[in-house]
């Protein structure tokens, strides 16, 4: 019960702890560019903007060239999951044991002499709404991410010294107590 209840604390907070976890990567990785900057005399906030501002034009630039490939694919979708349904549907085809048993649950129900009203449910949204509704929550989890990043880059060994700092000692921690 407790995993359980532990992969679902984990689902609902994976819009917080994975920007969280991209930015102290991304520390971790541009930590020593930062040190070799910090030798040659720039500080840590220029050398934190430099990385943030490279990283961000990345991944504008990434955005921009993958936007007309998946607009294809947006537009293409509702044909290509017809086709996959046609597929899966057909004689012989894997859903056909599934279709069977809808057929005869048809049956049984049209045998039924109760009185039954047809309902119609309208969906305006389409899988192209759905995706772009995600987008702004996308983009402010790298916004997130970026802006992270940049405070841990120029706060420059403070993070590390801190952390270090936080936790006992392995002497601490492994003597025997006398």
């Amino acid at each position: 019960m407790f995993c359980l209840l532990l992969l679902q604390a984990l689902v609902w907070a994976g819009d917080f702890l994975v920007p969280i976890t991209a930015a102290f990567l991304g520390y971790f990785v541009l930590n020593s560019p930062r040190r070799l900057l910090s030798r040659l005399g720039i500080a840590p906030v220029v050398s934190a903007a430099v990385f943030t501002a490279i990283l961000a034009a990345l991944i504008s630039l990434l955005l921009v060239q993958l936007s007309a490939p998946a607009a294809q694919f947006i537009e293409d979708l509702p044909l290509l999951m017809e086709e996959i349904n046609q597929k899966l549907s057909a004689a012989g085809g894997t859903l056909e044991a599934i279709n069977d048993a809808a057929v005869a649950a048809e049956k049984i129900i049209e045998e039924q002499d109760a009185e039954t009203m047809e309902v119609e449910v309208v969906s305006d949204t389409g899988i192209a709404a759905a995706i772009f509704s995600m987008a702004p929550a996308f983009l402010s989890r790298i916004l997130f991410a970026l802006t992270l990043l940049f405070f841990l880059v120029a706060s420059g060994d403070m993070f590390l010294a801190k952390a270090v700092q936080s936790f006992d000692s392995f002497a601490e921690t492994w003597s025997s107590p006398t």
